[in-house]
């Protein structure tokens, strides 16, 4: 039928032939293939332009394609818009329990040092200090820690600790605990400890733990002795006094402190020289987070898991092998090998 009102010719004049389009149109002749053309339109409506008709084609199709479009993508819409203001209302929940968690913590070492009078520093002072951790600031690297030289905005330079993540104390009282043993030695060849920093992540897990101390001038013993690019000459006189100043700081962790302490981890590197090339032990508190230093350990040690006063007392005897021989000693179960 579609074919039919293509093949109509028009009459002389320009006119189409009007009753047979009629008649076809009535008898369902019109079918997605003709439309309303320009002949019947012009027949049927007498409408010349057929552009303002364009809207009335298929007009059942269009409105059940809107139909389904709304019963489709409104529901999908609504459904989208209620999960992610779920999905925001428990996240601004999570951030709020972070929060209060953090504060709480936060609050609870803040007040740690009213009772141990250490001074509390926050990670952005300690930052800003030490150049955000500038690797031309660090000044010593162990096992467990970094060490960092800085500047308190009052000129005061200190020596900053990073522990290390895979070696921080867990968020219980357990750091706030070996401050306080810390804070309570005091000793003139035992490193006073000036303040202390800790920091939480998200999930309330420590992320950064520094213990602030003031700056030791002359570094420690191991660069004294056997860095090359060190100036620093130890006459003998200053090597008595510096074993006599070890001696002294074990003997007050080993019979004079409360509870008594075995330093675990007595070397070289973990004594340090102030401008009078005065010993101070340093890393007493927390030396039982290190690996035993492969050198000073005690053969029992290792052998049978036996730690005791005596085990430190090994040790010194190896620094005092370095003091006297200015030579690194490598001890393999109880082996010196120079």
């Amino acid at each position: 039928m579609g074919m039919t009102l293509r093949s109509l010719n028009k009459e002389p004049g320009g006119k189409s032939n009007c009753p047979m389009f009629l008649l076809i149109y009535v008898a369902g002749g019109i079918n997605c293939y003709d439309g309303l053309g320009p002949d019947a339109a012009y027949c049927l409506l007498s409408v010349q332009n057929v552009s303002s008709l364009a809207t009335f084609a298929e007009p059942k199709r269009v409105n059940r394609f809107l139909k389904w479009y709304f019963i489709a993508i409104i529901p999908a819409v609504g459904i989208l818009v209620l999960g992610l203001s779920i999905c925001l209302c428990l996240n601004r929940r999570k951030t709020s329990l972070w929060k209060s968690k953090r504060m709480k913590l936060m609050q609870r070492y803040e007040l740690l040092s009213s009772t141990t009078g250490l001074k509390f520093f926050s990670l952005s002072e300690i930052k800003e200090s030490t150049g955000n951790f500038a690797a031309a600031n660090v000044i010593g690297e162990g096992g467990f820690s970094i060490v960092y030289r800085g500047i308190l905005p009052n000129g005061t330079r200190i020596a900053v600790k990073r522990l290390k993540y895979s070696t921080k104390i867990e968020t219980d009282d357990t750091f706030g605990h070996e401050l306080r043993v810390i804070s309570g030695i005091k000793h003139r060849n035992l490193l006073p400890i000036r303040g202390y920093c800790i920091e939480f992540d998200k999930e309330g897990q420590v992320s950064e733990q520094l213990l602030v101390s003031d700056f030791m001038e002359n570094g420690n013993l191991a660069d004294c002795l056997f860095n090359p690019h060190k100036s620093t000459c130890l006459p003998w006189p200053e090597r008595y006094k510096i074993a006599v100043g070890i001696a002294r700081g074990l003997t007050y962790l080993h019979e004079f402190a409360k509870p008594s302490i075995i330093h675990r981890d007595v070397k070289a590197a973990n004594v340090l020289l102030d401008s009078n090339l005065n010993a101070l032990v340093a890393d007493f508190g927390l030396a039982k987070l290190n690996a035993r230093t492969l050198g000073y350990v005690a053969p029992e040690y290792p052998l049978y898991g036996h730690l005791t006063n005596k085990s430190d007392v090994f040790s010194f005897g190896i620094i005092l092998l370095e003091l006297v021989t200015a030579c690194n000693l490598l001890i393999v179960q109880g082996i010196i090998i120079i």
